[in-house]
């Protein structure tokens, strides 16, 4: 491994555990082992680090949506969605920061406006294919296929946040000041970030949450060809909206 890949790897880490804005140059050259001055002979500043890691984040990305435009059925859809999850806790930082990250830096935000756009546009490519394999109802409202693919992006894009807004993970910040957070119906305990990291807990609801989404929308056929999605995630008939 690079000295580079070294000390971005070093600073991906620490901006999950901490934010992007807690964490100095000198934290991430403590973290990898050398001085500020040698750190910033490879990122003079931090901001270009943060370019560099989402430069990396983009290329990701990319081949992630490249991908699921030729998914042919359900079960392969629901195996796909789980890289993007796995993206979002990987760079968490950046999901639980976006707005952010995004008004102080507005190359960032344009770069990142354009992979949403892509994004939403290969979701909707999906829903397309579906309609056209009899899996899906064709469209009755215009637009509101649009609309689905839109909010199925922000399910899986913000589900670390709703999650940390709603009680059910707290950052290792707040579990060192003993800050309590409510416990829901929904969750039986709370995680920190790092354990939602090497887990992956919440993906699951996050797949649920997808799929209750586009239930209603599917023709008899696509039932029958989902069931055994279905029966994974716990969505058998009688819990099916």
């Amino acid at each position: 491994m690079s000295t580079k890949d070294k000390i971005i790897d070093a600073a991906v880490l620490l901006f999950n555990e901490r934010g992007f804005v807690n964490i100095t140059l000198r934290d991430i050259a403590t973290s990898v082992g050398m001085s500020s001055g040698n750190l910033a002979y490879h990122f003079k500043n931090k901001d270009v680090i943060l370019q560099e890691i989402y430069s990396r984040m983009s290329s990701e990305l990319a081949d992630r949506v490249s991908h699921i435009r030729l998914i042919p059925s359900f079960e392969n859809i629901d195996y796909e969605i789980t890289p993007f999850l796995e993206f979002q806790r990987k760079y968490c930082f950046f999901y639980l920061d976006t707005l952010e990250i995004c008004r102080a830096y507005p190359e960032i935000a344009a770069q990142h406006r354009t992979q949403i756009e892509q994004q939403i546009a290969a979701i909707r490519a999906v829903i397309d294919y579906s309609v056209e394999k009899g899996n899906m109802i064709p469209e009755k409202v215009i637009g509101s296929y649009n609309r689905i693919a839109r909010t199925v992006w922000m399910i899986y894009s913000f589900w670390l946040t709703q999650a940390l807004l709603m009680g059910e993970l707290v950052t290792p910040r707040q579990l060192a000041t003993g800050a309590k957070l409510k416990r829901n119906h929904a969750s039986s305990s709370q995680h920190t970030i790092t354990e939602i990291l090497e887990s992956g807990s919440g993906d699951e609801e996050a797949k649920r949450s997808i799929w209750t989404l586009v239930l209603p929308y599917l023709t008899l056929k696509g039932k029958n060809n989902f069931e055994s999605v279905a029966l994974s995630h716990g969505l058998t008939e009688t819990q099916r909206p």
